[in-house]
């Protein structure tokens, strides 16, 4: 689309890919002035998840980006073939950091879907920074000479409608791959017609991704769908956030050394990292020891040495085998200690009595681990996930969920409620009415954006706020109601979609 790709050798005698633009796109001359202005900007990112431009160039009506060749295939490719929840959740992580890099910089993106993210030695790196700022310069235009630019099927809404881009639009297409890979289809349908697929993203909202896939945890499809949000502002404002949220629910719904179990690379900012040491994300998972080694035999009769054992023949490692799309471990394990020195054995009139007693704490430890193994292993029950359509128009809706103490409750929402049906340019999402404080006055529960999604339990409990997500541990029994942030609760029109599940001990 942008231009043709081949592979060539730098004068350093390094294996590099040339991406020359097309020569129709790069014609006028304010095309060549934002390729000259952007190409420089390009060559200075260089992060772990970000494919490097090393050079370009820019003459003889030609213009040429060079970049690192990559060649352990797709994201479009490792989804093929299928991947869990939790590495679904740590590659969008590994790309959220490479986009937040080159944003940075002061670059984005604008065309990310899982053909521009490519593996080598298991590592995702972005590719193809800039090209749609070359090409189309400020303001995306969705359409040239009948010829969609870009994505139709990752195309932020305000793209479509080529307004400013922003980062937000960079969101919307990190939601899109996220919800791709967790349920295995696109939010929006995809027409082979462009242009009826972008408009889809304008006109229509994506199905809610617990619907669409009950096994995905609520707090991960919430991370998913606010980055799907038809309004720029109603999504993350960046891919930073993006990641530090999508880290904090990846946390919430698989627990600690989530990421390290999954092999996956993930090299981030600051803030992100920060959310997966605070989230224990990288931690080890510690396996209890069931069985002690067993006491040593009896001294048996000396024998010959045996023959010095013969070298093993190397074996090849995951990450020889090109084909290989899996990354090393998040956090490299420590090199392992020396062996103490060998103990002088005991005297042989006191050996049996240390033999006996390293019996019994082996017996002990045993019987101790089967005890701590079985509280462990005692079994959930999961209730839901349950849809319930929360109405602008009543003052409280039923869930029909009656939570017992200590429930483990999750909610997440969409859809949107007019404050005054009066007043239709006052649309809230589940969070509220951003940026009116006027209206706050109306609040059920203070101190938050207007109109938003709260909930209480019990007919006389305390209302909180839930939001487009929500994460509790009931502290009282009784009914879940959901409701409007709003004291008059009898003229606002449009409803939420909260899906709810709990997790009952």
């Amino acid at each position: 689309m942008w231009g043709s790709v081949s592979e060539a050798v730098d004068p350093q005698g390094r294996r590099v890919a040339l991406k020359e633009l097309r020569a129709p796109l790069m014609a006028g001359a304010e095309a060549r002035r934002r390729f000259a202005a952007v190409a420089p900007v390009l060559t200075s990112v260089d992060h772990p998840h970000v494919v490097r431009v090393i050079q370009y160039i820019d003459g003889d009506d030609r213009c040429v980006l060079v970049s690192e060749l990559i060649g352990g295939g797709t994201l479009r490719e490792r989804a093929r073939a299928g991947v869990s929840p939790e590495v679904a959740c740590a590659l969008v992580l590994a790309v959220a950091s490479g986009v937040e890099r080159a944003r940075r910089a002061g670059v984005l993106h604008r065309d990310l879907k899982p053909e521009n993210v490519l593996f080598t030695g298991g590592v995702a790196k972005v590719s193809d920074f800039g090209l749609a700022e070359i090409v189309s310069g400020p303001r995306t235009l969705a359409t040239r000479e009948g010829t969609v630019l870009g994505a139709p099927a990752y195309m932020a809404p305000e793209l479509v409608r080529s307004e400013e881009p922003r980062a937000a639009s960079d969101v919307y297409a990190l939601g899109t791959i996220l919800y791709e890979l967790l349920a295995g289809r696109l939010p929006f349908a995809v027409d082979a017609n462009g242009l009826t697929t972008m408009a889809r993203h304008v006109q229509e909202a994506p199905v809610d991704l617990v619907t669409a896939t009950p096994g995905v945890p609520p707090p991960v499809a919430g991370v998913a769908m606010r980055g799907l949000a038809a309004d720029p502002g109603d999504r993350y404002a960046s891919a930073d956030e993006f990641g530090a949220a999508l880290a904090d629910a990846a946390a919430t719904a698989w627990g600690a050394g989530w990421l390290r179990q999954t092999g996956v690379t993930v090299s981030a900012s600051e803030a992100v990292t920060e959310r997966l040491r605070a989230t224990r994300a990288l931690e080890v998972p510690v396996v209890a020891e069931t069985l002690a080694p067993p006491a040593p035999a009896p001294a048996a009769p000396a024998a010959p040495p045996p023959p010095p054992p013969q070298p093993l023949a190397p074996q090849p490692s995951a990450a020889d085998d090109p084909a290989e799309t899996m990354a090393a471990p998040a956090v490299q394990p420590a090199a392992a200690a020396a062996p103490p020195p060998p103990a002088p054995p005991p005297p042989k009139s006191r050996r049996g009595v240390i033999i006996a007693v390293v019996a019994a704490v082996v017996i002990v430890g045993a019987v101790l681990a089967f005890a701590l193994t079985r509280s462990s292993g005692a079994k959930s029950t999961v209730i839901g996930p349950k849809t319930v359509n929360v109405s602008g128009q009543v003052p409280w809706t039923n869930t029909g969920i009656v939570l017992q103490a200590n429930d483990d409750v999750s909610i997440t929402a969409t859809g949107t409620v007019f404050p005054n049906t009066g007043n239709r340019a006052l649309a809230a999402t589940p969070d509220g009415v951003p940026n009116h404080p006027e209206i706050r006055q109306f609040n059920l529960v203070p101190n938050t954006d207007h109109s938003g999604l709260i909930g209480r339990v019990g007919d006389a409990g305390a209302p909180f706020v839930v939001g487009h997500a929500a994460h509790i541990h009931a502290s009282t029994a009784g009914a879940l109601f959901l409701g409007i942030n709003d004291v008059g609760l009898d003229n606002n029109g449009g409803a939420f979609a909260a899906t709810v599940t709990v997790t009952r001990k």
